[in-house]
Formats: C-alpha cells, structure tokens, sequence
C-alpha cells in the first residue's frame, strides 16, 4: 500500500489512493463513506511527522514488510532488514535520508546509505571499491582511522578532492606497514592536510634553520633538502632514534628546538616508519619541505597555499558548491553524470 502526504501545518492528509485516506485514528476510509459518518471532519494531522508516524503504525499493525525495526526515544532506529541487523542514530551521517527511506519504503536504498562503507563509496568515487565489509582503493585496503577523517570532512561540508588526493599519495608509498603506521601518527596530533594531497607537521632547529642533529642541513622556508633513498632511513618502527629525516606534532618539535621551529609539508609517499616512542608523535621520511616559520599549532583539518607560498586555514569561497547527494565539490562529483 502506498501513502501520499499532502498538505502542510495542521491541514496535513495521508492519500492512500483516488478518494481514500489514513486517518488520525489509524483507519483507512473511503471519503464518501466518511462524509456519510461525519469522520471526514477529522481527517487532518496536525504535522508531516504525525502523519509519517501514523503510517509506520499502520504498516506495522497491517502489513508484512521486509523491514524489521524499533525507534528508540533518542532518535536510533535499530532492526533488521532480509536477514542483515542494522543500527543508527542522529549521528550518522546519513541520518535524514535513512528516515525519509524508511517513510517512503525505499529499502534497497536505506541498506546503501546505511552502510558506511557504500557512503564513503558515494563520497570518493571510482578509486573505492567495497567488499566483504572492507573497504579497498585501489586493491588496498583502506583503515577505518582514515574513513573516519573522510566522514568529518562530509559532516563539515570540506571539499573531497584534497581527500581524493591524499589517497592517491598514501598509495604511492610502497611500504604497506608504512601506510598502517602512518594512521598511528596522524592520529597521535593535530596534522592539517592540504590541498595538495599533503600533511603538515613540524620541526625543531637551531637559531639558524640547521637541524640540530648535525647543523648542516639547511631548513629555511623554501630551502630544499636533499632527498634520502628509502634505504638510507630505518624503517624499524622499534627503533626510537635512527637514521633518517625526523619530523613530529607540534608539541613533540617544539620541545626538541633550539630556537627554531618550522612548519614542513610532508607527502604520505615519502614515509618510512613511525617510532613507538613518544605515542606515535614523530615520523621518519624520505624528504619534506619546510614552508614557513611557526610559534603556534594550527588547529585545522584543511588548510590551502597563500599567493605568498605560505599556509593558512582553508576558506570556502563561492565557487565551492557541496553536492546534495555525497557532499563532495559538485565540479567534481559524479553523481549527475549518467
């Protein structure tokens, strides 16, 4: 049985079909016969979620549908769906339209936003692939720390493409216990990524921009270091201090600088390993670029290049158009192309 809503405020109505109606007592009538018995003077809701909530009753009690579920008092909806138990509330990510699917019995495409695997699908593209509840780019599987970066910048409206980027880096690197490792130290502090597809962290130095393992290595803003083969940085997580090019978190530079500290863009391609000391706070890399001066720690997911070569906050202008569908830059978002 198929319900339409019609009307707004307290002149809300449930069209079942031509001349027949959901009524606020949860019968359903013929208008004829409900002019006849004087019911037709109360065949008004007060609000669309009345009348929704009116229908999922009726369905309940009248018909056998192949969604199973319960809707707690917090707004969670939990049940089960051809065999396959789902749960979710406010939270998610795809709240509203999960609702508006279970109101309209659009089943097949509840089960495919209900799944965070199938939403972060949406939201990146060609590049994912979702498989036995895993999560794949391609053929590589994708850990949930990162997935759960990509949900925030959905939930926050940040464009997908610099997301987009920084997996295609990620999977350069050709060290999978690097890529794992590295989820650990972008985890442990506040690591801004860029536009580019990048990840800033910080370094620690002497008063004139050498670092201060050797004082020979020059780290000015703009200056470019020699860049390391992957055999000359150690690549033993277990060793804590070892040879290659370090950099760390804000607090984890700022305590080691002597009267220094730079700010330095790292691609996810050049990581060798993260040491187990310090939580996981500094990396061993193949090469990073110092960028700017710094004093204090950027507190931001996203930040984009100034016209002076510098980094600041990323700021949406109007160009930028989220997609209603995946949240991604509607320049790039598939979902419209047939």
């Amino acid at each position: 049985m198929n319900f339409q809503v019609e009307g707004n405020g307290s002149t809300t109505y449930v069209q079942v079909k031509e001349g027949t109606y959901l009524f606020p007592d949860g019968k359903v009538r013929d208008w004829q016969d409900a002019i006849k018995d004087g019911s037709c003077l109360k065949y008004a809701f007060a609000s669309h979620d009345a009348a929704y909530k009116a229908i999922e009753l009726y369905r309940a009690k009248n018909e056998q549908s192949p969604m199973k579920f319960i809707k707690s008092n917090d707004g969670k909806y939990s049940g089960f769906y051809e065999g396959k138990h789902f749960i979710f509330g406010p939270d998610h990510v795809n709240y509203k339209k999960l609702v508006e699917c279970f109101q309209k019995e659009q089943y097949t495409d509840f089960w495919n936003l209900s799944s965070p695997a199938v939403a972060v699908k949406n939201f990146i593209g060609k590049g994912l692939v979702v498989e036995g509840g895993a999560i794949y780019y391609d053929g590589e599987e994708v850990k949930n720390s990162l997935v759960d970066k990509i949900f925030k910048f959905m939930e926050e409206k940040l464009p997908s493409q610099p997301l987009i980027k920084f997996l295609e880096n990620l999977m350069k690197n050709p060290s999978k216990d690097s890529r794992d490792e590295l989820y650990d130290f972008l985890e442990s502090g506040q690591f801004p990524l860029t536009d580019n597809g990048t990840f800033l962290a910080y370094k620690g130095l002497n008063s004139n921009y050498t670092d201060c393992h050797t004082g020979t290595i020059d780290n000015r803003p703009g200056a470019t270091i020699p860049r390391l083969q992957r055999t000359e940085v150690d690549e033993n997580r277990r060793n804590e201090c070892s040879y290659g090019y370090h950099v760390g978190s804000y607090n984890f530079a700022n305590g080691f600088q002597k009267g220094r500290l730079v700010m330095v863009e790292v691609n996810p391609a050049d990581v060798v390993a993260v040491p187990q000391d310090y939580s996981c706070q500094k990396c061993r890399v193949t090469f990073y670029q110092p960028v700017q001066d710094c004093q204090v720690e950027f507190n931001c997911a996203l930040v984009e290049k100034n016209e002076g070569g510098t980094y600041g906050k990323y700021e949406d202008d109007d160009s930028f158009e989220a997609c209603n569908e995946c949240g991604s830059d509607v320049d790039y978002c598939e979902c419209s192309i047939l």
